[in-house]
């Protein structure tokens, strides 16, 4: 199995499943985020430039998907 293969079946478990989250959980994780409660380096950056109806409208849709 070449690597990039390996890397997309074994993503799984390494990156969380967003797609179908309830909204609140969502939103919560996001503040979390911006408030430095929960420290992960990759969402910190993108969560912190949001506003409250920005991170609703995530929220939202992250709960849309399928």
């Amino acid at each position: 199995m070449r690597d990039i293969e390996r890397f997309f079946r074994e993503a799984v478990y390494y990156f969380p499943r967003l797609a179908g989250q309830h909204s609140q959980y969502v939103l919560k994780q996001l503040g979390s985020l911006q408030s430095d409660m929960r420290s992960v380096a990759v969402m910190h950056g993108v969560a912190q430039s949001l506003r409250l109806e920005q991170m609703r409208a995530v929220a939202a849709y992250v709960e849309s998907l399928d």
